[in-house]
């Protein structure tokens, strides 16, 4: 299960959002779209459809144009954000928006994972889960700070997952754990069920 989405995770799908190739969705990408508040990180679906259609095609055309760059990139003004929305000015947002989702949402696929020893009560960490995956990236693995952010993220959480398991922090959920996951929610399910009918049978009797 988990080879197959560490493989993708190394080398995902190329993506072209309103004419621009956007380079594997990374931890710098994630901080600026929320540092700046773009809805498409921010907003749910629901609440994003509901703006106008400026705010729409603004939201989609920052994006693109953060997602286009590296973090060195991203760090100069956004003065070609008003070029960029008047040379795509006519290019439908729709199907931009959904590509772009999708992109996002297959960088987020991460591992699903539970603390090594759930029943020891511990405190939750204070730093930013983001935070502690670029410490890590420049701890352990020795990149700079410029390179941590410019690391995809579903790849980096991949490395930080690995790691923390390795030293006994978290447990990844294997093919097992789903199995079993899997067998309790069908008993769960089995017995809402008998339930339910012994409910009616009472009811009926009555």
């Amino acid at each position: 299960m988990h080879d197959a989405a560490f493989a993708d995770a190394t080398r995902p799908t190329p993506v072209v959002v309103l004419h621009y190739p956007l380079r594997d969705y990374s931890i710098g990408h994630e901080l600026l779209l929320q540092r700046l508040g773009n809805p498409l990180v921010e907003a749910t679906p629901d609440v994003f459809a509901s703006l106008g259609e400026p705010e729409q095609r603004t939201a989609v055309y920052q994006a693109a144009l953060i997602c286009h760059n590296t973090w060195a990139q991203n760090q100069k003004p956004e003065r070609w954000l008003k070029l960029f929305q008047w040379v795509r000015r006519h290019d439908p947002i729709a199907p931009a928006v959904v590509a772009f989702r999708e992109y996002r949402n297959e960088a987020m696929l991460l591992p699903r994972v539970k603390c090594a020893h759930p029943e020891e009560p511990g405190r939750i960490p204070g730093a930013p889960f983001l935070a502690r995956v670029v410490l890590f990236l420049v701890t352990e693995m020795r990149l700079t700070e410029e390179q941590a952010f410019d690391t995809g993220m579903r790849k980096a959480c991949f490395y930080y997952f690995s790691y923390a398991e390795s030293q006994g922090g978290i447990h990844i959920l294997n093919d097992d754990d789903f199995s079993f996951e899997e067998y309790c929610a069908r008993e769960d399910a089995k017995a809402e069920a008998m339930k339910a009918a012994q409910q009616q049978t009472e009811v009926a009797n009555a």
